[in-house]
């Protein structure tokens, strides 16, 4: 919004990035979002995030935790890491563990 009220007073695109620390492409694609959308256009958040390397193990690791149940958050991230190489914090791997339905 800072940006757009900056462009609205016809301050040039290189200064409105440097006040808002933003790219030129970032501000590219805001002006666009408000031509295309409005004000409503500006507050969609389009950004997906990057999918878990874990769901490329999923059914593996599902197979394998129905099997031996982790006690623990740490038990988990071990046997997550055994398996896969892949080694993540106990946060992402309970949230993991969520999102594959366990408890």
């Amino acid at each position: 919004m800072e940006a757009l009220y900056l462009k609205s007073t016809g301050m040039p695109h290189r200064e409105i990035c440097r006040i808002c620390r933003i790219s030129k492409t970032t501000l590219a694609a805001y002006l666009k979002q408000y031509r295309d959308g409005g004000l409503e256009g500006l507050k969609i958040l389009r950004y997906k995030g990057q999918p878990s390397r874990l769901l490329d193990h999923k059914d593996s690791l599902e197979a394998y935790f129905k099997e031996h149940l982790p006690r623990t958050t740490a038990e988990a991230q071990d046997a997550i890491e055994k398996m896969t190489g892949i080694k993540r914090s106990p946060t992402q791997v309970r949230a993991f563990l969520k999102r594959i339905g366990m408890k």
